[in-house]
């Protein structure tokens, strides 16, 4: 399975904003793409992304001066997950391009509607962005009433960042290898999946497999998937789905194996 990674604008800035030599698309192009995420199927789209996005505003500015000082970068994802890893990994090469720190602020919960949130009420003064996924724009108002921000509305793409895939992977103990002996164990036998929260990619993909395969599994919710993992990694839980960035070198070393 795999994401895409986009950056977002917001729609009523009147000037272009050059990022990774990508720049910013036309309202209608913007507007395509964010519907586009809205129309992907949820439970296929589980991959980490990466995407800045700015709050709204009604002004313009000349864009070869910005930025004239720190900008802001909220992640609504857990402190040393792929995304939060990613966004210092773009801070420092803003930040020498730019001549401006570019500051990250992890901002978590509810499945980064928290972060994302704190983002479209923001000040509308282009200096607070965030790097989140495309599932939280274009799944999170489903399983989630108010999400505290209109992804039409609030907030705009700037530029494409990256794509990874995701991949499932148990514990050891569970001595399986394979896709077909997980099923056959979760039949005889109970177990868990983790996840970095409810509502997450994770979340949602493992009870997609769930009612594909017709096992039962435990669904165990942390606080990120930092978490997650070292809790996967222990044996605290036997099962998690997530992006392949997080989980290769704990399958490389023999901690985690890949089914």
């Amino acid at each position: 399975m795999q994401g895409s990674c986009i950056v977002l604008r917001c729609r009523f800035l009147r000037y272009d904003v050059a990022f990774l030599d990508k720049r910013i698309t036309t309202h209608h192009s913007i507007e395509r793409a964010t519907m586009n995420i809205a129309t992907y199927n949820a439970f296929c789209r589980i991959a980490l992304i990466a995407g800045l996005f700015i709050g709204c505003a009604h002004f313009s500015v000349v864009a070869q001066d910005y930025p004239t000082k720190p900008v802001r970068v909220i992640s609504p994802y857990g402190a040393g997950g792929p995304g939060d890893f990613l966004g210092r990994l773009i801070n420092e090469k803003l930040q020498a391009s730019l001549g401006q720190p570019f500051i990250m602020d992890n901002r978590v919960g509810a499945a980064g509607n928290v972060g994302t949130a704190f983002v479209a009420r923001s000040a509308p003064d282009d200096y607070t962005l965030v790097l989140n996924v495309d599932f939280t724009l274009g799944t999170n108002p489903v399983p989630y009433q108010n999400t505290g921000f209109d992804p039409l509305k609030d907030l705009a793409p700037i530029s494409l960042v990256a794509k990874s895939k995701s991949v499932l992977v148990v514990h050891p103990s569970t001595g399986v290898n394979t896709v077909q002996e997980l099923i056959a164990l979760a039949k005889v036998k109970p177990l868990t999946f983790a996840s970095g929260s409810n509502g997450t990619p994770g979340h949602l993909s493992g009870e997609l497999f769930k009612q594909v395969t017709g096992i039962d599994m435990l669904h165990v919710p942390y606080k990120g998937n930092p978490p997650a993992v070292a809790a996967t990694v222990a044996g605290e839980t036997q099962v998690f789905i997530a992006p392949l960035s997080t989980m290769l070198p704990h399958i490389k070393f023999g901690g985690l194996r890949r089914c």
